[in-house]
């Protein structure tokens, strides 16, 4: 019951006599720093709470296990100013017999951390004045820790003075294999955050090792074959009708090859047409790129595949002086009786009847289609250098679709699929009209995701359910 006395005394606001007498004995400081225990979440930034109303403390204590991730908050107040760039600095952690805790064990998630591709990052975090900072703060306690370990974090905002606290850490027990994850009152899962697992080439179960074979490269069940700009001119996939087994007999999706045109204003077109040279190749990754050259343009084409059947082509379009062009346009050409399921761009799934006509449009989470049948299909996703992924549903709004300069072109481009003639269904992205400037560069990409990605268990399937109780 104390606990959860002490819980909700942090999400109630002190009363304005508390505030008023806290900042009266602190009447020198821009800020104040609580150091707060883990089991105490900050949760509300719009207030003090009540259980800070006593004043800060300039130390904290805390009981640790070796191997544990130990994590700690020290709340930042911005009592009578607003602060900027807060920093921190730590010092090594050491017992009365010589122990270290390297300072290089700390780490902050909220000033910077490893991004999703892997990648070091930084964070700038400012506090508006009267508003409440968390900063969440990880230790891993070496294994071979014990003992009372003592050092220091300095809180350092841009401007003013700096505001020292000091760290007193108590490790005994038994060692924590997992860093604490087990327990979620440890928040040890928050080190998560800069996970690298996955960022690897390796190939993960069912997958199989990617194989190259001259321009044909074969992944789980499917085959892609680059064309001479780099882009594929053959899909071919091997599932069965029923997608339980992989057969010798590959069934091909596409009825020619895949092209990217510049056509200019006078009807002329440059096609990318550089033979693909492979650049890299690994267990779980094939890189290659292809090169076209005109008077006017140059055309670059990086392309990737990974060992699930996804596989991006990024187009590099520069021009030597100014020229005008009528459009620049991916055409994917499927075969017709392949071509028979459809979703996305404003479609839901279910059997492709009429042609398609499509533009961008960022009120709506759309860049992207699948065309298939159910052992064989394409998803071909339109992006540019500015890609992020979107929030979804009712988070949209707050983090739409970021429309690509490229692709989009002031609103002239879109996406049409319609049937021709000789059982081709063509799937045409377009760029519309636009005039390039002397040195100017624009970036087309695409992603595909060949399908199906591996053979399906469908007693497993059928035997577990999942369900969510919405409340």
């Amino acid at each position: 019951m104390a606990v959860d006395s002490e819980r909700n005394a942090m999400e109630v606001r002190a009363t304005g006599r508390q505030l008023q007498a806290l900042l009266k004995k602190h009447h020198k400081a821009a800020y104040l720093v609580f150091p707060e225990d883990r089991s105490l979440p900050v949760r509300r930034r719009d207030i003090l709470p009540r259980r800070w109303a006593g004043g800060p403390s300039d130390t904290f204590s805390g009981q640790a296990r070796p191997g544990e991730w130990y994590a700690l908050q020290l709340g930042v107040y911005a009592a009578r100013k607003a602060l900027a760039d807060i920093g921190l600095t730590f010092t090594n952690l050491k017992t009365a017999g010589g122990s270290v805790i390297s300072k290089t064990a700390f780490g902050c998630i909220n000033l910077g951390g490893t991004d999703w591709c892997g990648q070091p990052f930084g964070k700038t975090v400012d506090v508006p004045k009267g508003e409440v900072q968390a900063l969440w703060i990880g230790v891993q306690v070496p294994e071979d820790a014990r003992g009372q370990y003592k050092g220091s974090i300095t809180v350092r905002p841009n401007g003013v003075e700096s505001t020292r606290v000091k760290i007193v850490l108590d490790v005994s027990g038994t060692v924590l294999g997992d860093h604490g994850d087990s327990d979620l009152w440890r928040h040890a899962r928050l080190r998560w955050l800069d996970s690298t697992i996955g960022m690897d080439d390796e190939p993960i179960k069912p997958f199989t090792p990617l194989r190259v074979r001259d321009r044909s490269i074969h992944c789980l069940g499917r085959t892609v074959k680059l064309g001479p700009g780099g882009f594929p001119e053959s899909i071919i996939s091997k599932f069965s009708r029923s997608v339980t087994r992989i057969e010798k007999r590959g069934r091909e999706l596409l009825a020619r090859p895949m092209t990217f045109v510049v056509e200019t204003d006078d009807g002329a077109a440059v096609t990318v047409s550089g033979r693909p040279k492979i650049l890299a190749k690994s267990r779980g990754s094939v890189t290659w790129t292809s090169k076209t050259r005109s008077k006017t343009l140059s055309l670059t084409v990086s392309g990737r595949m990974e060992f699930d059947g996804y596989l991006k082509c990024e187009v590099e379009l520069k021009a030597s002086r100014a020229i005008r062009l009528r459009d620049v346009r991916l055409e994917v050409p499927f075969n017709t009786d392949a071509a028979r399921y459809m979703v996305g761009m404003g479609r839901q799934g279910g059997l492709r009847a009429e042609p398609l006509r499509w533009k961008w449009d960022v009120t709506k989470q759309q860049d992207a289609v699948w065309m298939g049948d159910v052992n064989v299909g394409l998803r071909c996703q339109l992006y540019g250098e500015n890609y992020t992924r979107p929030l979804c549903n009712a988070h949209y709004k707050h983090g739409p679709l970021n429309l690509p300069k490229s692709w989009h072109n002031g609103g002239r481009g879109g996406c049409s699929i319609r049937d021709e003639a000789g059982g081709v269904t063509l799937l045409s992205a377009t760029s519309g009209r636009r005039t390039m400037k002397p040195g100017e560069t624009l970036r087309f990409c695409a992603g595909f995701h060949v399908t199906p990605f591996k053979p399906i268990d469908t007693d497993g399937h059928w035997e577990r359910r999942f369900f969510h109780v919405c409340r």
